[in-house]
């Protein structure tokens, strides 16, 4: 959840906590798009497949549950990670689909509810909506924009989705076989606790989709947006220079994300062990806004300094309480050469 969102009319979003970008691009739909994929080699080390959509490739990456694919074999998939430098796209078995009061998991079961919804209210939509709810396989979440709707609308709705459900399921084609509606700002709004826009269409849109969440109309935030973005472009760059001088280096493979740390010289005179805390602080402190920021996922390795047993210990624990602020990053273990194994999901 972040404390204000900005959507711009030309299309790009902003996150921000405590007024720092922590996430910040353009609406991709193509992430919701799916994809008929065809199995080219297993890589069982990645826990997939590499795959060909037709005009490229890609790695499919397998949730627990999922049958893994054989070669020649093809399934309809969906963008979970987009190509970052050589690193191919990272696409997944489940897909959803998207409508203006419903999500369409059909991999999914049950009724799932934005935020918004009383329990007394559940249970009414429940009832409406149950004569489609056994019939139609598959899971859904509805949505805020559905508080106030026409029950028979949303069960349209559903029968639509799970039509078009059917329809991608019987293309043979390589490629893309199902083209998202233009909804992309609803799955970057529906984190935030205010909106801004610049965009008047949006504001009515969004106000529509979340009665529940302040959204504002802000003049000129394209222009401000562009300022804010130019000020933040070295946090781009392979090595990001932070506070005393200390660096963070991102080296980019198809296993991992590689991050490495470099004191820049800074040390508190006499005291080594005091510095290497010091400096391993600073780092993870921009590190969990970093990775947010650029939208680092999969598995992520990090050279911190050298410390000793309790300097470890502080650097783990540490992190962990930052990390709370990113819901998708994972601390997994520190090892005994100060590598920090931590995951963030797509």
């Amino acid at each position: 959840m972040f404390d204000l969102v900005w959507l711009t009319k030309d299309g790009r979003f902003a996150c921000l906590n405590r007024e720092e970008w922590w996430r910040a691009g353009a609406v991709d739909s193509d992430r919701r798009d799916v994809y008929r994929a065809k199995v080219v080699r297993d890589a069982p080390a990645l826990h997939g497949a590499f795959v060909s959509l037709g005009d490229r490739n890609a790695l499919l990456r397998y949730d627990k549950g999922d049958k893994p694919l054989k070669t020649g074999e093809t399934a309809p998939v969906t963008i979970v990670e987009p190509p970052k430098g050589d690193k191919l796209a990272v696409v997944g078995l489940r897909p959803t689909l998207g409508g203006e009061y419903l999500a369409y998991i059909p991999h999914g079961e049950g009724l799932r509810y934005a935020k918004g919804y009383a329990d007394s209210a559940k249970e009414k939509w429940r009832q409406a909506l149950e004569p489609d709810l056994t019939t139609l396989p598959g899971g859904w979440i509805l949505r805020s924009a559905a508080l106030g709707a026409d029950p028979q609308a949303i069960r349209a709705e559903m029968r639509s989705l799970a039509a078009t459900w059917r329809e991608i399921l019987q293309n043979p084609a390589l490629g893309r076989v199902y083209h998202a509606p233009d909804e992309g700002e609803r799955f970057i709004a529906r984190d935030a606790r205010e909106i801004w826009t610049d965009d008047e269409d949006l504001l009515q849109r969004l106000s529509r989709a979340y009665p529940l969440t302040p959204v504002r109309y802000v003049a000129g935030l394209t222009d401000r947006y562009e300022r804010e973005e130019r000020a933040l472009k070295p946090l781009w760059e392979r090595t990001v220079t932070l506070d005393k001088g200390v660096k963070l280096t991102f080296d980019y493979t198809q296993a991992a994300t590689v991050v490495d740390v470099d004191s820049g010289g800074f040390s508190l005179s006499g005291n080594p062990q005091a510095s290497a805390r010091e400096v391993n602080r600073i780092a993870c402190k921009w590190l969990v806004r970093l990775l947010s920021l650029r939208e680092i996922t999969g598995v992520i390795l990090v050279d911190f300094v050298s410390t000793d047993l309790l300097g470890r210990e502080d650097l783990l624990a540490y992190l962990t309480d930052l990390s709370i602020v990113d819901s998708k990053l994972h601390v997994v273990d520190i090892t005994r050469l100060g590598i920090v194994e931590l995951t963030r999901q797509g």
